[in-house]
């Protein structure tokens, strides 16, 4: 007997409705195994496919490429996002830096106290780690004291899921069980459960805990125990994940669906081309990013309700004959005024000078230095030094803890160049941390004033340049049109 197909309700309020326009992306290393948001830049997120782990920056268009010996089965963000850990299928479990630039892929820890691949692995809190391996055991360690907590065994078959919440640890794997363990306490679990197949995936929330068992998705009680809800797909269910609401469940799996539940009810769903291995969704629930078994990821980023409405009043005022007719006689680069114009900036061909102090962590000196008159006329080494500042999230640090004296390079320098849209993905975000960090200082003294006015100013007075290159763009169109009609 098959499950009674689910009658999908459309809610108009859903945000995944908005989702229709996917961007995919190939993987020449293998299948994907594993998909997770950064918890603290949802623009972020981390892929692994075969032996390489990729952390992929979608604002800044930027990929970072880690290749290991070994096949990388599993990895998971820190909760500020400035480490990761992964897993391999020698067994070993390493911590790694998630820096964006970063070229070395030398582990800070690792661990090899497991006998089979590691399938799953997650961030207990900032210090310690969970890790799930073939080997029918899960592991906890502190990777500051490279030592390991607390070993839980039990499983009589593969572990291949793994979740963390508050003090409970929960582990699953293909002896059908669900076993709930206390932090305090590892020597026994304190709950096991035995489903009706496999457990592919874990997600806890407040009191419940949604189960991945082969093509349902189980909601079990924290208080009773029991099951409280149950959800159908055709084929397996690879991967479950609960909004922070509590009110929304998407699920995957390999019937090439992800299917959007509130309560017991399917209110959407999303329908691919190949069996979904892995999902992930930003806590925002901006973007949806799912891996198939064609070795494909498809990305999606919903608009905005303000940004969708801009967008179609455009679509309207210009028709697609005009649209056609434009595209033969102008260049794209003549039409697309509201793109920002980047210069790349080459860091590593600026920074030798930095080099030493950066690599003691002075980041407040390198930007002192940078800002200095010695660099004033050439903007490529303070900008580059920005860049790297980023890369490292290290930014905030080299701001921090500024007097009058030491803030007058910074508002100097933006003064200097807020304007030049070359280096407008740098400059307009520093200018905004300089703004929300400094903006108490007004009023205290009239040199920090006056640059904070010119800035103003300068700032104003780009807006005014940009309203007014729209209204000659319009005229222009208006003319173009006019020519193309008659020509």
């Amino acid at each position: 007997m098959f499950p009674r197909r689910q009658k999908v309700i459309e809610n108009e309020n859903n945000p995944y409705k908005n989702f229709t326009t996917f961007i995919p992306i190939k993987l020449d290393y293998g299948l994907p195994t594993h998909l997770e948001f950064n918890p603290s830049d949802q623009s972020q997120f981390i892929v692994t496919h075969g032996s390489i782990i990729e952390i992929v920056h979608d604002v800044e268009k930027k990929v970072n490429k880690r290749r290991y010996k070994d096949d990388v089965f599993s990895a998971s963000f820190r909760s500020d996002g400035e480490l990761f850990v992964c897993g391999d299928a020698t067994g070993k479990v390493k911590v790694v830096r998630n820096i964006i630039s970063a070229k070395d892929t030398a582990p800070l820890r690792e661990f090899s106290a497991h006998k089979g691949p590691v399938q799953t692995v997650k961030f207990f809190d900032n210090t310690q780690i969970v890790t799930g391996s073939d080997d029918r055991t899960a592991h906890v360690y502190n990777f500051l004291t490279e030592t390991r907590v607390a070993t839980l065994t039990g499983h009589t078959d593969y572990i291949r899921s793994c979740a963390v919440k508050d003090n409970y640890i929960f582990t699953g794997g293909y002896d059908h069980e669900l076993r709930i363990w206390d932090i305090r306490d590892p020597t026994k679990p304190i709950h096991y459960q035995k489903l009706d197949s496999p457990i592919t995936s874990i997600c806890p929330e407040n009191l419940v805990v949604h189960v991945a068992s082969g093509e349902s998705v189980h909601s079990i009680s924290l208080l009773k125990y029991n099951t409280i809800n149950v959800l159908h797909h055709t084929k397996t269910v690879t991967s479950v994940w609960m909004n922070k609401s509590g009110n929304r469940l998407v699920s995957a799996g390999l019937d090439r669906a992800v299917r959007v539940w509130e309560g017991s009810q399917l209110c959407h769903t999303v329908a691919f081309d190949a069996g979904v291995l892995c999902c992930a969704v930003a806590d925002d629930e901006k973007q949806l990013v799912v891996g198939l078994d064609n070795k494909t990821l498809m990305k999606s980023r919903r608009e905005d309700k303000m940004i969708r409405k801009r967008r179609v009043e455009v679509e309207t005022l210009i028709s697609n004959n005009y649209q056609n007719l434009i595209e033969g006689y102008l260049t794209d680069q003549l039409l697309r005024f509201d793109e920002d114009v980047n210069i790349p900036i080459t860091r590593q061909s600026h920074l030798h000078k930095f080099g030493r102090l950066l690599n003691r962590h002075k980041y407040k000196t390198c930007l002192d230095l940078a800002l200095s008159e010695r660099f004033y006329e050439d903007p490529m080494v303070p900008l580059s030094l920005l860049r790297e500042l980023v890369a490292r999230r290290q930014l905030l640090n080299a701001l921090d803890a500024r007097d009058n004296v030491g803030l007058k390079p910074v508002l100097i320098f933006l003064n200097r160049y807020i304007r030049d849209v070359r280096y407008a993905s740098l400059v307009v975000p520093l200018a905004i941390k300089v703004i929300n960090i400094y903006g108490c200082m007004l009023g205290k003294d009239d040199v920090i004033d006056k640059l904070f006015r010119g800035l103003r100013r300068r700032v104003n007075e780009e807006i005014e340049s940009m309203k007014n290159m729209s209204e000659l763009k319009g005229v222009l169109d208006t003319l173009i049109n006019a020519s193309l009609m008659h020509a």
